[in-house]
């Protein structure tokens, strides 16, 4: 049994290898069980989210937008559903 269950949700697969990689590497340092799940969506992520939400730690992309008058950050809606 896994002391951590781990959803990691980037459109980008080699930022989600990435980012599972540090996880991964954190885990067998600080000795945790982990079990990591990998999205490339929001959509996925939530569709998944629906039948089982016993997920500890959501690692979600969030895209920065900049404008002239503001700066804000617009993360996926499943920030939101969730």
């Amino acid at each position: 049994m896994s002391d951590y269950k781990i959803a990691i949700c980037d459109d980008t697969e080699a930022y989600r290898n990435y980012i599972k990689d540090l996880v991964t590497r954190w885990a067998h340092s600080s000795n945790q069980q982990i079990d990591i799940h990998l999205f490339s969506s929001a959509e996925e992520f939530l569709f998944e989210y629906e039948e089982d939400k016993g997920y500890q730690i959501l690692l979600l992309d969030i895209v920065a937008i900049l404008s002239k008058e503001t700066f804000y950050f617009n993360s996926p809606t499943t920030c939101w559903r969730i």
